[in-house]
């Protein structure tokens, strides 16, 4: 049951899987002119403000959303669907595109250079890009190997720890520090949790004889993953090489919980199963010291997943409502938001594509979704905030205050005889 929701990264190999899977604005203004050029364009920002702001700016709306604009990923040449998995802060994507047989192939993807098969650039098989760091270090799986790929080439195969009986090693994710967390996989489809590193190779993660899952490492060498009992019961860790493997105790006693991503501040994310209290499955976050947060679920809801969350504390995720499945972003002070409602609305896919899945959000608030368009075809896409409304005043406001000193300024006789000949001219 738990693999069902194993952040988006399936370790048994094949298709992906539509159950198995589970910036901001950045204005710049460089004025180089001289004195008297800088005036003039002080009073054309006066009168455009002065023209724009009671029109289509004022009043503000308090409680705007942002919005949203898509840059879609795409396919690898035959292929039928694709999955996005991860992104990093240069926004770069990774995951996997699948043909109609379910034979996947690695992918990376950014807006520069577009999609690339990463079996074709590397020489290898590789059919999962699982995970990507913020120096662009890949860890994925090929048939029975996790593997890291740097990008200048260098590939490194992750063997299994020594004495393992398991055959498959498969990866989830790496950290900047090029650690990776991952599984080995027996004859069975039983995993057991581990840990490589280039100096230290590859290790277990707490009791090699149990059967455990890791999910996801932050930077400060955190893992989390799940443990389990049997019977359909299992139990969230937390383990670091200082601490050793900490079981981490349900909200309730009769709820388990599934822990999916951990960032570098310690929060983790995942899901909290109420089935033996009859009550839905609801997204979290988890802290130290501030204990379990409850999500909730979009409107008409009935469960909810939490993915992935950025530094700005923004939380990405999917959920259920009565009818289908729809990708969410959550913050404190607006809850949770269905994102197919946060399109803009000159994007050109606004109605044509269903967000499905949110697997990653950067701390650029960019989002990487896999949502299905009106052919049917399941792919990957970023998503990108705009300014909100209040962004542009907030802006424009700015550039009132710039051009009002900037027209109250006065050459000044003492600037050198080279600035003062620049401030002067004309």
């Amino acid at each position: 049951m738990l693999e069902a929701f194993s952040r988006t990264r399936s370790v048994n190999g094949g298709k992906s899987n539509a159950v198995l899977r589970v910036a901001k604005l950045h204005a710049r203004f460089s004025f180089r002119e001289s004195h008297v050029n800088l005036q003039l364009l002080s009073r054309k920002i006066l009168v455009t403000v002065g023209t724009l702001m009671p029109i289509s700016l004022m009043p503000v709306i308090a409680d705007a959303h942002t919005l949203y604009r898509t840059s879609q990923i795409g396919l690898l040449p035959d292929d039928f669907g694709s999955f996005g998995i991860d992104l990093n802060n240069a926004g770069i994507a990774v995951g996997d595109s699948s043909d109609d047989m379910g034979v996947s192939r690695a992918f990376r993807w950014s807006v520069s250079t577009g999609l690339q098969d990463l079996s074709a650039t590397s020489g290898r098989d590789l059919k999962t890009g699982a995970a990507i760091n913020n120096h662009g270090d890949i860890t994925g799986r090929t048939s029975n190997r996790a593997y890291v790929l740097k990008p200048n080439g260098d590939y490194t195969e992750i063997p299994l720890p020594a004495g393992s009986s398991h055959t498959v090693t498969t990866a989830l994710d790496i950290n900047d520090k090029g650690q990776v967390v991952g599984n080995t996989i027996n004859e069975f489809g039983e995993t057991t949790s581990i840990i490589w590193d280039p100096i230290n190779g590859t290790r277990h993660i707490g009791n090699a004889s149990e059967r455990s899952q890791a999910q996801a490492i932050n930077n400060q060498g955190q893992v989390v993953g799940t443990i389990f009992r049997g019977n359909s019961q299992f139990d969230a860790y937390l383990w670091s090489d200082d601490q050793g493997l900490r079981i981490i105790d349900a909200p309730e006693d009769e709820q388990q919980v599934f822990f999916q991503n951990i960032d570098d501040t310690g929060r983790v994310m995942g899901t909290v199963f109420d089935d033996a209290l009859g009550a839905p499955d609801q997204a979290f976050v988890w802290t130290e010291t501030g204990g379990f947060e409850l999500l909730g679920f979009l409107e008409g809801g009935n469960y909810s997943l939490a993915t992935d969350t950025n530094s700005d504390g923004l939380v990405v995720g999917y959920g259920a409502d009565t009818d289908s499945l729809n990708a969410f972003v959550w913050s404190e002070a607006e809850g949770m938001l269905d994102l197919n409602n946060l399109l803009s609305g000159n994007d050109p896919l606004k109605g044509k594509l269903h967000m499905i899945y949110a697997t990653a959000i950067n701390d650029a608030g960019q989002i990487l979704v896999t949502g299905r368009l009106d052919n049917g075809n399941d792919q990957a896409f970023l998503l990108s905030p705009i300014p909100e409304p209040e962004t542009y005043v907030f802006m424009l406001g700015g550039l009132v205050l710039l051009a009002r000193k900037c027209l109250n300024r006065e050459p000044r006789s003492s600037e050198s005889p080279s600035r003062a000949s620049l401030m002067h001219s004309e």
